[in-house]
């Protein structure tokens, strides 16, 4: 399946996506505008500071991310959640 197929635009340049979502906050606006939106880019890359911990950053330096705002996990979780949350609302509201 073609990508505009997948997201029934009339072409690939028409998927709309947003760039650099490497926050929580960023993403929680992302997806407040889920009808906007298509897809969601993320820069993911190890810490330099712990090499076990995987951040969302496009800057070089590494954010604490003991706030959980840069974490890879927490953006990953949160982003599911609120899939799945909307998944079952819509299916629910597409039953009344």
């Amino acid at each position: 399946m073609v990508l505009n197929q997948f997201f029934n635009v009339p072409k690939p340049a028409d998927v709309r996506w947003a760039h650099g979502v490497n926050s929580l906050d960023d993403l929680n606006e992302v997806l407040s505008r889920r009808d906007d939106i298509d897809m969601v880019e993320a820069d993911v890359r190890l810490s330099s500071k712990d090499p076990k911990l995987v951040v969302v950053s496009h800057d070089v330096a590494d954010y604490d991310v003991s706030d959980n705002n840069h974490s890879f996990e927490a953006w990953i979780r949160w982003d599911l959640f609120r899939s799945i949350v909307w998944y079952f609302l819509t299916s629910e509201l597409k039953m009344l």
